[in-house]
């Protein structure tokens, strides 16, 4: 997959739905809300310990983009700047 910050989401969402299936068939039906919470709390503490590569991957493509718009708009608004202070434009 290209884009990190998705496949870290659906890598999540994966491994929430994998607890939440689980513990549904664990819990008793009219406590599905309870099993959703256990879940999101299972499936928390599981990305922490194993997507911790994905996570990684995510947060430097993010911070590079961040990079790659800063210093692209700075020099675009820069370049403008000095041209026009040198053709005389205000």
């Amino acid at each position: 997959m290209k884009n990190p910050v998705l496949a870290y989401f659906l890598l999540r969402i994966a491994l929430f739905v994998v607890a939440l299936a689980i513990l549904l068939m664990l819990f008793p039906a009219d406590q599905w809300i309870l099993a959703a919470i256990f879940a999101a709390v299972i499936s928390f503490a599981l990305s922490v310990l194993l997507l911790r590569k994905q996570r990684d991957a995510m947060s430097t493509y993010i911070y590079e983009r961040g990079q790659r718009r800063r210093s692209g708009a700075n020099a675009a608004k820069t370049k403008d700047v000095e041209n026009d202070l040198l053709d005389g434009k205000e």
